[in-house]
């Protein structure tokens, strides 16, 4: 068995003592999403809720793995949907002012088909969101029959600091931010309906203030640059970039954060997917090329064998880094005045700066936070400077054909 299966049997276990265990069902949720069986994850998740409604976190994974369920299921089963509705909605009339369970009920909903009433409990979320952040605003202004378009999007990639920068955002006393930082509406929802996606933010258009949404995965899906722009073609957009070595390395560890990472493995693995990165990159730039919906992108990315292939793979990560396959599309459908490309570390290292330009590039008047905390810290160890400096060689001549096409010098090493 591996120490994944393992660590699932243990909490297993666990459960026959305690079938009433919160901690021990949202744990096993996290290790069963870890390995992307998500229709057990949500079972699990809906029980942590089940016995415990209070815990905040499980309401995104739960939200995040209903959501992967439309990748890596071609069916859902009706009797944990079903379930959670009847829990969620429990949680909702119980707790008014918790609006996030409103957020998952109508991700629940969507899935039952019911998109109106998914709607309904958008807007009932963004309208207490909204509420507590702008009171007066709110009660004067509020017009849930006139929808709100986002002003911006930040895209690309993870693990770039996009968490943080939407939260310095969302201080801002002009921003009403969406009900979600993510809401993957172009990745990973299944309907068509523009106003389900629109429910997600504010009814409030008074042009002093903006709002918009931080769905990085957004940029490294063929086709949904297009889509953006015929729905919104004066959205502004804010990229952010990372050292490609470092965020590698942040992202595996990321995602295999509910297991132990031993370095000599990782160290091992990164060779060993350096070596095999060249054949699946072909393959997986066909793909690329042939502008299918995310759901079958995705798909044909798992039926290829070509991300996320196994728990220690770093591979996808490798391919994931490669930003100038994925930035010419949005710039090649974008104007340059409605793109802003921001270096991560430059917002890690100087964030008061970066967001006066951010600031500056929304049309904002500056707003000085008396701190920037990192908002979704990583806390890994350092991999040899052998494997960093062979990822460094391995990304060097994709960073150089980045900077020759966008006419900027990152300076990565």
């Amino acid at each position: 068995m591996s120490h994944l299966e393992k660590l699932i049997s243990h909490y297993q276990n666990a459960l026959i003592i305690k079938p009433d265990s919160a901690s021990i069902h949202s744990s096993i949720g996290n290790l069963y999403a870890t390995q992307k069986e998500f229709e057990k994850a949500v079972y699990h998740y809906i029980k942590s809720i089940q016995f415990n409604p209070s815990c905040g976190s499980v309401y995104y994974c739960l939200r995040y793995a209903l959501l992967s369920l439309n990748w890596f299921s071609t069916s859902n089963n009706t009797t944990i949907i079903e379930e959670g509705v009847l829990i969620l909605r429990q949680v909702v009339n119980s707790q008014p002012d918790f609006y996030f369970a409103s957020v998952v009920l109508g991700v629940l909903l969507e899935h039952q088909g019911k998109t109106n009433e998914a709607i309904a409990c958008y807007q009932s979320a963004s309208y207490r969101q909204t509420l507590l952040s702008h009171p007066q605003l709110t009660r004067e202004f509020w017009n849930c029959g006139q929808s709100r378009q986002p002003d911006f999007l930040i895209l690309g990639f993870p693990k770039c600091g996009t968490t943080s920068l939407y939260a310095y955002l969302a201080s801002h006393p002009n921003v009403l931010p969406a009900i979600t930082k993510e809401i993957l509406y172009f990745t990973h929802s299944t309907t068509k309906n523009i106003e389900y996606y629109l429910a997600h933010f504010p009814c409030i258009t008074d042009a002093k203030y903006i709002t918009g949404e931080a769905s990085p995965s957004y940029i490294m899906f063929p086709n949904i640059a297009q889509r953006v722009f015929n729905w919104f073609p004066n959205i502004k957009l804010i990229i952010l970039l990372r050292n490609p070595a470092d965020r590698t390395i942040s992202s595996y560890y990321h995602r295999f954060k509910y297991l132990r990472c031993d370095n000599r493995e990782i160290e091992y693995i990164i060779a060993r997917s350096i070596e095999q990165v060249t054949d699946t990159l072909d393959k997986f730039v066909t793909l690329l090329k042939l502008k299918t919906e995310p759901v079958e992108f995705m798909r044909n990315i798992l039926k290829n064998n070509l991300w996320m292939s196994d728990e220690n793979e770093i591979l996808s990560d490798l391919i994931g880094n490669l930003y100038i396959y994925y930035i010419k599309e949005w710039l090649n459908v974008f104007p340059e005045n409605q793109i802003l490309i921001v270096k991560s570390e430059n917002l890690f290292n100087n964030p008061s700066e970066s967001m006066r330009e951010i600031y500056d590039f929304l049309d904002l008047p500056d707003h000085p936070l008396l701190e920037y905390p990192n908002f979704n810290p990583n806390s890994y160890s350092s991999i040899s400077s052998h494997s960093r400096q062979q990822l460094i060689d391995f990304f060097r001549p994709y960073n150089q054909q980045l900077e020759e096409y966008l006419g900027m010098k990152f300076d990565w090493k």
